[in-house]
């Protein structure tokens, strides 16, 4: 419904804004000598060309006429000008010359009553003099683009400056429920299940949304926990990466990402050389493919009402069109009408930032169906189970169980209470990470182990492009 209402009313007010200005618009001064026709709808017409049209003002309709302008010439000029009107005018009309330089020299008559004669001697081309004439209501029947020119007009800029705002604010709080219906609440009860249904990966782009740092490190830690990567800090600070010939068991995802990290089959590989030799475009189309590897599996899965990212290619559509409505409204306003009325131009920005906030929020949408938010439930109660208050011993399995979840606690963003969970004693660094010692503390390893995988994993999310999904 909120993608409908805000791309009708973007669409409508754009091609509304367009249809005011084409049929209103002016489109040059009065060409010296020549009649004038002046229609029953108020449309004044020299030739081809639409020299003025009927406006409301104060109760009562009015015409004015550029006569005399530095377009026309750069000396005096002494324009005999005849203007010829669709209904009599000459009982109700009151004509009057408004010029810099003052009336003298100008003259007008009546010839009958639907002719009025306009002579102007000796009028300097910077004068700018202008024919007013002021109509009772009801002489021009006035088509309703000139109408629905005079009311945006009427309405008051502190008018405009209101909408926008709703505008802006109604999208960004309507977009923000959603999401906040899409997310997980804190668990009351904690379970270790959904470890054995999701990986990190698959957690984190349920927990918040989108890729980000945190779950490629999860993923190179639970890669590997698993036995397929062994990490080696150096005393130079530079970090290795072995890669194991294990290959079974490994989704899409992982063989791909593995493969960025080591081309060619490599099965070593330094984190400089990886910095520099890295493809971008390749490692953000693989990022791409992980989101719609993630996506579509939770699809036939029956987590999703649809798929995700169908429904994200609408949301953008939405946005895009916003803002391209947006930029419309205030370009054409600015150009045509900044002199009577600005408002509609900050109209214009209002759409423009609401296009913008909802394709930024766009990818936080997930349709999720009633098995998906049971997902979501489950994820949450596992998350409850990472940050409990109680300690875990670290004797016997329990030493096994810190490593196995760490992924997890990376990628949901509680490690330090996963840490606070384990007493802090001196326990064994796992078998995938080499350095200088065999021995440390929870919290002294997660932190070397960090400072050396934190600027790989912080370079990938900057190379993805955010709005592959």
């Amino acid at each position: 419904m909120m993608k409908r209402l805000l791309t009708g009313f973007s669409i409508a007010f754009a091609l509304l804004i367009v249809y005011v200005i084409v049929v209103t618009r002016v489109s040059a001064p009065v060409l010296d000598d020549g009649p004038i026709t002046v229609s029953q709808g108020g449309a004044a017409y020299q030739g081809p060309l639409r020299v003025g049209i009927a406006a409301h003002e104060q109760g009562m309709q009015t015409l004015k006429l550029l006569l005399v302008s530095p377009a026309n010439s750069q000396a005096p000029v002494s324009p005999k000008i005849t203007l010829i009107f669709a209904g009599s005018a000459q009982s109700v009309a009151k004509a009057e010359f408004i010029s810099v330089q003052g009336t003298n020299g100008m003259y007008m008559s009546w010839t009958d009553d639907h002719t009025l004669v306009l002579n102007l001697n000796n009028v300097s081309p910077e004068s700018y003099t202008q024919l007013f004439l002021t109509l009772p209501p009801g002489f021009f029947h006035l088509p309703i683009a000139v109408q629905l020119r005079d009311f945006f007009v009427g309405i008051l800029i502190t008018g405009w400056v209101t909408l926008a705002l709703l505008i802006v604010s109604g999208t960004f709080l309507l977009c923000r429920l959603r999401i906040t219906r899409e997310s997980w609440a804190v668990s009351p009860v904690s379970s270790e299940e959904a470890a054995s249904h999701f990986n990190p990966l698959e957690m984190g782009l349920l927990h918040h949304g989108a890729i980000e740092a945190s779950d490629l490190l999860a993923l190179l830690y639970d890669l590997a926990e698993r036995g397929y990567l062994q990490l080696i800090s150096h005393e130079d600070h530079e970090v290795s990466f072995l890669r194991t010939r294990k290959t079974e068991f490994l989704n899409s995802v992982e063989l791909n990402f593995l493969l960025i990290l080591f081309p060619e089959e490599n099965s070593h590989a330094r984190l400089t050389a990886i910095l520099q030799t890295l493809d971008r475009e390749l490692f953000s189309a693989v990022v791409s493919q992980f989101y719609v590897t993630i996506y579509d599996g939770f699809a036939e899965k029956g987590f999703f009402s649809e798929n995700p990212r169908v429904m994200h290619l609408r949301y953008k559509t939405v946005a895009i069109a916003l803002q391209f409505c947006g930029l419309l409204v205030s370009t054409l306003w600015y150009f045509f009408f900044l002199t009577v009325n600005a408002g509609p131009i900050f109209l214009g920005v209002g759409m423009y930032m609401a296009g913008v906030i909802l394709f930024m929020a766009t990818y936080q949408f997930r349709p999720f169906s009633p098995a998906g938010r049971d997902m979501l439930k489950m994820c949450a109660a596992f998350q409850a189970f990472l940050t409990r208050p109680d300690p875990i011993s670290l004797e016997g399995a329990n030493n096994l169980l810190f490593y196995r979840y760490l992924p997890y606690a990376v990628s949901l963003k509680c490690l330090s209470e996963w840490q606070n969970r384990f007493v802090h004693t001196a326990f064994a660094i796992p078998d995938w990470y080499m350095s200088d010692t065999n021995l440390a503390l929870s919290d002294t390893f997660v932190t070397q182990a960090a400072e050396d995988v934190d600027l790989l994993a912080e370079l990938l999310v900057r190379v993805k492009d955010p709005n592959v999904d």
